[in-house]
């Protein structure tokens, strides 16, 4: 899930159930039972994803959320069900019970009460959530924690890199999680609206503290000159607009001008992923883009082929690890809704 601002655009939606607080702490809620209403309400806030149910006939999602200028804490509940995403904020998620999976390139990622996940931004990856467990939230702004992260490494002069790691959580840091969330969620309050805007930054400040503590006590700390994230960044555009060509890691690092070793520590800081693990993850993207279109002949082999995909079978194996279903039920999904459509008639 793509993340673009701590602050939705707009809490108004006719379907669920969705309301919020207006003050300087605003109380943010939303309920659905629906998957596609669900997709609907986030899409337009937090990015373009996929989501996927994995129980038939049983689909539910809703959060209660504390959202200040800087900083949102919430509270999520959900049916078992496959997203594809990126965040474009960092966000640390930790499960109240159970556990879930996060495939990022060929890393994986699991999550339960006594773990959570930071979600670095950018980096593009499959959560296979196992549902029926509350798991808490927290989103920081970019500027606020890197201002954090560099107050406490002073002398560093590489950009820091943000990564998706594993944070283990004892008692003590999920007691001290809980309390931020109730001392920002108690902002939310309708009593609390006129709540002195100096207090307010001093708790977003301490929230960012405590996460960029948690961040560096990661042993293999690292970081990257910007002019190495400039590459990624054209590199990537590049790639884009390449998908069906062949790829090689050589060919790569001739555009990238760069060696092999070089470009791959870049996009594993940058994108959490190799070079060619970042190819595959962005010609599925562009299949399922392809598949939820309205090209009335599209099939799937010739998605395949159209971005750069050789191995059909291997194809629909990733393509079901990626997104919680196979590319054929993406098209039949995508035909049904086209039949489902009212008609309109062609204008002369």
């Amino acid at each position: 899930m793509r993340t673009e601002g701590l602050v939705p655009p707009s809490d108004r939606y006719a379907g669920g159930r969705a309301n919020a607080v207006a003050g300087p702490v605003r109380r943010v809620e939303f309920r659905s039972r629906d998957l596609d209403e669900t997709r609907d309400y986030i899409r337009p806030r937090y990015g373009e994803h996929s989501r996927v149910a994995q129980r038939r006939g049983r689909y539910a999602y809703g959060f209660v959320a504390a959202v200040s200028p800087r900083v949102t804490l919430a509270r999520s509940w959900v049916s078992a069900q496959t997203v594809r995403g990126a965040t474009s904020l960092p966000t640390l998620v930790l499960p109240l019970s159970g556990e879930d999976v996060y495939q990022i390139g060929r890393r994986t990622l699991r999550q339960h009460p006594a773990c959570a996940v930071l979600a670095a931004p950018g980096h593009e990856y499959t959560v296979h959530i196992g549902g029926d467990n509350p798991r808490i939230h927290l989103i920081v702004s970019r500027e606020l924690l890197e201002q954090a992260i560099a107050s406490r490494r002073a002398g560093r002069t590489r950009t820091w890199c943000f990564r998706s790691v594993e944070i283990p959580m004892d008692d003590v840091r999920r007691s001290w999680l809980h309390g931020l969330a109730t001392r920002l969620h108690a902002l939310a309050d309708p009593r609390q609206q006129a709540a002195d805007g100096e207090a307010l930054r001093a708790l977003e400040d301490e929230i960012a503290a405590w996460l960029a503590g948690l961040l560096l006590e990661q042993a293999d700390e690292r970081a990257i000159p910007a002019a190495g994230i400039d590459r990624v960044r054209q590199l990537e555009r590049w790639i884009d607009a390449h998908l069906g060509e062949d790829l090689s890691l050589d060919r790569l690092c001739a555009v990238a001008g760069v060696r092999w070793r070089a470009l791959q520590m870049s996009l594993l800081l940058v994108r959490g992923m190799t070079p060619l693990e970042f190819v595959a993850s962005r010609r599925l993207a562009a299949a399922r883009a392809m598949l939820e279109s309205s090209a009335a002949d599209l099939t799937v082999s010739r998605t395949a082929m159209d971005c750069g995909i050789v191995h059909l079978g291997r194809f629909s194996s990733a393509y079901r690890k990626a997104f919680g279903e196979s590319p054929s039920d993406t098209l039949a999904r995508t035909r049904h809704r086209q039949r489902q459509a009212p008609f309109e008639p062609t204008k002369r």
